[in-house]
């Protein structure tokens, strides 16, 4: 409320600040302790227990990033690193003890929570960036660690939650994985999958039934290619679109006959189904699907004869879709159905006290 950009949060005010960002439930906070008690259990048997050479700390405290803020234990990294030939073997005597006992201090799993404002409104917890600063010297150990369990981590939790953990970005999936991270992101069930089956089945049959059957010409094909936008990554076919683009006097014709046979067949290929899927980190626990948005590329190719193919069915969808459907239509904004909503509201509050509004909220509707 003062407006501090960086605020410092006591250690037990840490979980009420966390439940309120995340809108953690009792039972939400008892399974992530659980989890993390299981991963600290790991941690324990891990089997490689050799003791660190000092050439692995020398390597680990270069490795450190510098300028970062110091945690609860008020030891800088930058410190550390300055006298790197008197730290490195000290901390090594001291990380071979922890590794031979398996206990490292409990003081390391304190941190020095600060919030960082990022926008909107100053009394929203959803609008400060959490940073957890914990101590140099456990991060240190953590990098000595790592290494070590990187190897077990990677059989036991699969590919694509290992990756989550390391951090990444962009995680591409397997094809035969695609319905399993879909299942966990959405909380689909069984039923709910073989519904959407039957549904783009019933999709595919109205396209094979569609009426104007008449060959596509070469200015149609032209003009699709002219509209699609530059610059995007390429589908399963490895073709990008840039590519087509910048042969259009030969891919025309050629893509011209390919696509008015797949017309006269209603039939197109098989492979134009499959796509190529990856994750985008977009903010939040790298450790939780939703905070990814999945990212599904699909043959530019395809892409161009769906164009074609939206190019004839539009004056038919124009006809056949209701006037209150406001989104995803050309021309027709959403923030048109917004101000009829309001003059609505604005015309009857003042008559009728006791009107109500619903709103419906769907999460995640566009990410497919």
């Amino acid at each position: 409320m003062l407006g501090k950009d960086i605020i410092q949060i006591k250690k037990e005010d840490i979980t009420t600040f966390y439940g309120s960002l995340y809108g953690l439930s009792k039972t939400d906070t008892e399974r992530s302790q659980k989890a993390f008690a299981k991963l600290e259990l790991e941690y324990c048997n891990f089997d490689d227990t050799s003791p660190f050479i000092l050439e692995e700390v020398y390597t680990a405290i270069k490795r450190a990033p510098t300028g970062k803020m110091s945690g609860p234990g008020k030891i800088c990294g930058d410190e550390i690193k300055a006298c790197v030939e008197w730290t490195a073997p000290y901390l090594l005597k001291r990380f071979n003890r922890y590794l031979e006992e398996r206990k490292s201090p409990t003081r390391w799993k304190d941190s020095k929570l600060l919030l960082l404002f990022k926008k909107g409104c100053r009394k929203d917890a959803g609008d400060y960036r959490p940073l957890s600063l914990t101590s140099h010297v456990y991060k240190i150990y953590a990098g000595l660690i790592l290494p070590r369990l990187n190897p077990t981590l990677a059989t036991e939790i699969g590919p694509y939650q290992h990756e989550l953990m390391l951090g990444k970005d962009i995680i591409q999936i397997k094809k035969e994985d695609i319905t399993t991270f879909y299942g966990s992101l959405y909380g689909l069930s069984k039923t709910d999958t073989e519904r959407s089956q039957k549904a783009f089945a019933k999709l595919e049959l109205e396209y094979c039934n569609f009426d104007d059957t008449s060959p596509f010409t070469l200015e149609e094909v032209y003009t699709v290619i002219k509209r699609a936008p530059t610059g995007k990554m390429s589908g399963p076919d490895k073709i990008c679109g840039d590519e087509i683009k910048a042969c259009v006097e030969w891919t025309a014709p050629y893509l011209l006959k390919r696509f008015n046979r797949y017309l006269e067949e209603r039939k197109s290929p098989t492979r134009w189904k499959d796509s190529k899927l990856l994750l985008l980190f977009k903010k939040g626990c790298r450790k939780d699907t939703g905070n990814y948005r999945p990212l599904s590329l699909t043959s530019h190719v395809y892409k161009i004869y769906a164009g074609l193919i939206l190019s004839r069915l539009n004056p038919t969808l124009a006809t056949e879709i209701g006037p209150y459907q406001h989104g995803l239509r050309k021309g027709v904004s959403t923030a048109d159905a917004i101000l009829v909503v309001e003059n609505i509201l604005e015309k009857h509050t003042s008559t009728e006290p006791m009107l109500g509004c619903c709103l419906w909220i769907m999460r995640k509707h566009l990410t497919l």
